[in-house]
Parts: C-alpha cells; structure tokens; sequence
C-alpha cells in the first residue's frame, strides 16, 4: 500500500488526463512561485500533455512529473500552423464556454515538466479543454519531434521554391486539409533522373461531407500539384483529395506525411521563420 506522501490518487478522482487545462487559479500559484519563465507569463491555456495513465497512476514515486504545454491567444487562423503541419507550431481553436471560436497557438519549446504534486487539491477547467480531436492530433504532433518523415535530399531541392509558394496558399485554408501524403522513393536520385510521386491531401470525413469545404481543399490540391509539376525533375502521376475513412494502413505504410518545414526549406523573405 502506498504511502500517504506517495498517493497520487485524487488526481484521478479530481477528473485530472491528457487534455485537461489548468485552472486559473494553478497557474497564478505557479507564477507567484516562480515556475512559469517570463517568456510563458502572457499564455492563457495550460494544458496536460502527459499520457492519461502517466497522469493518473496512483503513486507519485513512479510517477513524480506531469508535462504541461501552454498556448498562446491568436487574433487569426494560419492554415500552415493546423493538424500538426509545422513540427514546432500547433494551432487550434477552442470555444470558450460555448461562445466564440477562439484559436490558440503551441511552441513545442515551451514544454514544461512540473511536479505531479500540483495537480492534488485542484479541478481542471473543462470550460476551456480543447476537442478530443484537437487533443489526439496534439499528441500526435508532440511525437514528431522524435519521429517524422524525412524525404531525399535532392527531392527537397528540387521543390524548394514550390513548398515556399505553397505555404502562402495553405495560410489562409489549410485547416481544411490535415495532412498532404506522398508515395516517393528513399534515393537519392541524379539530376538526369525525375522523381515519380503519388499525392493525397488528406481531410476529415465531416469537412471531407460539406461540398463547399471539399472545393475549397480541392482548390489547394490542385495548386500543389501544380506547384510540383513546375519542379524541374518531378512529375506528379496522381494527385487526389481524400477523407481519412479511405486512407487505409497498407496506404500508411507507403505514404510520407509532406509538411513545408524541414531541413533548409525556409522562405527566405519570411520574418517568422529561422534562417539557415
């Protein structure tokens, strides 16, 4: 039987798991005692990133830590920022209290690891806890930073400039699409050798029903492929919008996920972006 120190267990019973938000009340405390940086003091959304049995497991001594990640308020929506596109932002919207759409912006450098401790005498803030389809593709973007697609060198120079006009055309709607997936060989070719490559741009099943979202993503799609098909050296041989209900896991095996933030693929001109 675990210790009265080492009882974790009101922090289940408290309705405490992945995706809960911290109060207001917690995070002043935590202000007050100096365990938020000054960089973090303008965030209004503290929220739990820890596994739900790592939040949740009845002993502090095998568990002592909880990860926190907090969110920035946004005055606007950039699409390059959704569903994970961008392994270092994540944005989102939340509706809080049931009243306007709100969106809301990640660091993943802004990761804090506190003591689970603070978690026991308090209750999260379910009036501002993210959709359950946020949280999962949250997670799922956190992983990113350990595991993600990695595509040819001479694959990235070849579409360089073509990732950097796309960017401005997903800023304003790429929300509606999740994900672009491709099906691209590993090598490294020579410049006298074209890659061939397959791409699906990936939407939820409920956007994927709405006619006036599926033309709007459409719009998009048909703008990467023909983005793509101006690289010199590539030649599209499919390029498809897809709900996620047709994107099976033999499909997963073959596709890469493509965002427009890796290796030295920046837009020189933009003034958010690192410079390599």
């Amino acid at each position: 039987m675990a210790s009265v120190r080492d009882d974790a267990g009101p922090i289940k019973a408290n309705g405490w798991r992945q995706g809960s938000v911290l109060p207001h009340s917690l995070v002043e405390s935590l202000r007050n005692g100096n365990c938020v940086p000054e960089r973090l003091a303008d965030c209004e959304l503290w929220i739990v990133v820890s596994h739900d049995c790592d939040v949740t497991n009845p002993r502090f001594s095998v568990e002592p830590n909880v990860e926190i990640v907090p969110a920035r308020r946004m005055s606007g929506s950039d699409g390059n920022k959704h569903w994970g596109k961008s392994p270092r932002e994540f944005q989102f919207d939340v509706k809080i209290d049931g009243g306007e759409q709100t969106f809301f912006d990640i660091c993943v450098h802004d990761r804090l690891v506190l003591s689970r401790q603070i978690l026991l005498d308090c209750l999260p803030d379910d009036s501002r806890q993210p959709s359950e389809r946020f949280l999962r593709a949250i997670s799922h973007w956190l992983s990113k930073r350990y595991v993600r697609a990695a595509f040819p060198d001479a694959f990235n120079d070849r579409t360089r400039d073509a990732a950097i006009r796309l960017r401005q055309s997903f800023k304003k709607s790429g929300h509606l699409i999740e994900g672009i997936y491709m099906v691209v060989v590993d090598d490294e070719l020579e410049e006298d050798e074209t890659y061939k490559i397959i791409v699906y741009a990936v939407m939820h099943d409920d956007e994927y029903a709405s006619s006036s979202s599926r033309k709007a993503a459409q719009l998009l799609v048909d703008q990467v492929e023909s983005r793509l098909s101006g690289c010199e050296g590539v030649t599209v041989e499919i390029a498809c919008l897809k709900p996620e209900a047709e994107i099976t896991l033999s499909d997963l095996r073959l596709l890469k996920r493509w965002d427009f933030d890796y290796l030295s693929l920046r837009d020189p001109d933009s003034e958010d972006l690192p410079r390599h």
